[in-house]
């Protein structure tokens, strides 16, 4: 993998991914590991080094596949997980958007394994994972697209630990793509880059989401995005009490969104899909604080003086006839 020639070294990244699917790592592990794994930390650490500053995008793909190796041992060793995670650090600060775009793939296996182990939950681990998230600016469509898809995969891992992280990993993903918070950006990513605000929109659904809906599932698997458990974690009354504030605000700037221009027809489904959410939300939820401040919200959308072809008010009005 590491051979000067570039042919021989793609032809040997692509036969170790062939055998990473039947490899069965716990018998590396109990056999020729001690020598393996040192290897891995002194020899090979350096070397995917050297490839990633030479931008060489098989050093991404190599990472990859001795992590995976490495598996659970990766989160025990610290001095190793240390050297494997220098190197993807690097990446993020590295001004080639390639580089960087391939860095979010690193951490993408990176949180799957510690979703595999039941480790995402752990306060310290989902602190070390959302430090790119939060931290790397993505300067490209390219580069902001994967990250929104990585931080996606975080967020459907988090299952029914998700309410419990929802200051850390859904109020920031929601800032990202949708502006507001403390700082009260005026705009996030879907506001920046069409290509990522049809990746947004349909995670916002999917949060909001109060009962099971087949044509957003379809809709996801489209877009290849991991579909969230339904209905979503964060519908239940004790969770809307708390968050109600940063959700319904992702909410009318997604409305927003999905009411300017003219809009396609998965615009509109998804526009029907987030007032029929929010509706229901209201009336089975009880949180009266909450209801009072959407009803707000759709009664200022509606009187808006910015057209939206009157999609809105269809909407409210589907809503009510299902």
């Amino acid at each position: 993998m590491f051979d000067a020639d570039r042919k021989i070294q793609n032809c040997a990244v692509a036969a170790l991914a062939e055998a990473l699917v039947a490899l069965d790592v716990s018998v590396i592990q109990a056999t020729c590991w001690q020598k393996l794994r040192s290897d891995f930390i002194e020899k090979y650490t350096p070397l995917i080094g050297e490839m990633r500053d030479a931008r060489n995008p098989n050093w991404h793909k190599i990472w990859t596949f001795l992590v995976q190796i490495i598996d659970e041992e990766l989160l025990r060793g610290c001095t190793y997980m240390n050297k494997f995670l220098a190197i993807v650090e690097m990446g993020f600060r590295n001004p080639d958007h390639g580089v960087r775009s391939e860095a979010f793939l690193c951490w993408r296996v990176l949180i799957k394994i510690f979703a595999a182990y039941d480790e995402l939950a752990s306060s310290k681990r989902l602190r070390l994972l959302l430090i790119p998230l939060r931290t790397s600016q993505s300067r490209s469509s390219h580069v902001s697209g994967i990250k929104l898809r990585v931080w996606w995969y975080l967020i459907t891992c988090l299952h029914s630990e998700l309410p419990k992280t929802f200051d850390n990993a859904v109020e920031h993903f929601l800032i990202f793509i949708f502006g507001g918070g403390p700082q009260g950006l005026a705009t996030g990513l879907a506001h920046n880059y069409q290509s990522s605000r049809e990746l947004a929109l349909p995670c916002l659904v999917s949060l909001w989401n109060v009962d099971s809906s087949e044509p957003l599932h379809r809709l996801m698997r489209e877009l290849r995005l991991e579909p969230l458990t339904q209905p979503s974690p964060l519908m239940s009354s004790e969770v809307l009490q708390q968050h109600w504030r940063p959700l319904l605000a992702a909410a009318v700037a997604g409305m927003k969104l999905l009411t300017q221009n003219d809009s396609t027809e998965s615009e509109q489904l998804l526009l029907q899909l987030l007032m029929r959410n929010l509706c229901r939300a209201m009336f089975r939820l009880g949180i009266a604080s909450f209801n009072i401040a959407c009803c707000g919200e759709i009664e200022s959308s509606l009187l808006s003086p910015v057209a939206s072809g009157g999609r809105i008010v269809r909407a409210v009005f589907n809503t009510i006839a299902s």
